[in-house]
């Protein structure tokens, strides 16, 4: 029995079986025929154990143009998803950072992703694939916040070597405090009038179980 009269462009199709008795039975069909019959999947975009969301920086939302749960600021800073196949390391995209003004960065913090405030009081690494032809444009920073009083902190790491090709960034062994208040990933850069690709970003020294 239906709520109200179904429109006349909608379609059935009519079944002896229930659909989902039939789904179970194409799984079980697979899990027997495996391994004989099977296709291998590999999936570059997963990096296990990472507590940043979107590290890959594969999703974006239409209306957007920043990848989800990450921002930009600072002076003239652009960014677009990158799509040609030598500018991603992964999956099928990468970020185009862009700087046209006298600084800028792509960053996540607590403000997009509540979790990273667990960083408090654990040392962490932060490392991320780039790409870039200018020597010294781009390098990781740590911004943290503590206390009542705000002390702040910004640690960095160090920077791309240039050439064109792809290197991973990194910014090890920080300390991050264990009255955190608010924290900041920076992918920054520091070379106006160039682009570089920045992809596949992570983390290490925070269990993920938290998460």
């Amino acid at each position: 029995a239906f709520a109200g009269t179904i429109a006349a462009s909608i379609s059935f199709e009519l079944h002896r079986t229930d659909p989902a008795e039939k789904d179970q039975c194409i799984i079980e069909a697979c899990r027997d025929t495996s391994p004989y019959l099977r296709k291998d999947i590999i999936d570059k975009t997963l990096v296990g154990g990472n507590p940043l969301p979107n590290s890959h920086f594969e999703d974006w939302v239409a209306a957007t143009t920043v990848p989800d749960y990450w921002a930009i600021a600072g002076t003239g800073i652009t960014i677009a998803a990158n799509t040609t196949a030598e500018n991603f390391r992964g999956g099928a995209k990468s970020v185009a950072l862009t700087r046209a003004g006298t600084n800028g960065y792509l960053y996540i913090s607590e403000s997009e992703w509540p979790a990273l405030l667990d960083f408090a009081n654990y040392n962490i690494s932060v490392y991320s694939w780039a790409k870039s032809s200018a020597t010294a444009q781009v390098r990781i920073q740590v911004y943290t916040k503590a206390g009542t009083a705000g002390t702040e902190k910004t640690t960095n790491g160090s920077y791309h070597t240039g050439g064109g090709e792809w290197e991973k960034l990194k910014n090890e062994n920080i300390t991050i405090p264990d009255n955190l208040r608010d924290i900041e990933i920076r992918l920054s850069s520091d070379t106006a009038n160039t682009v570089c690709y920045l992809d596949n970003a992570y983390i290490v020294g925070v269990p993920t179980y938290k998460y």
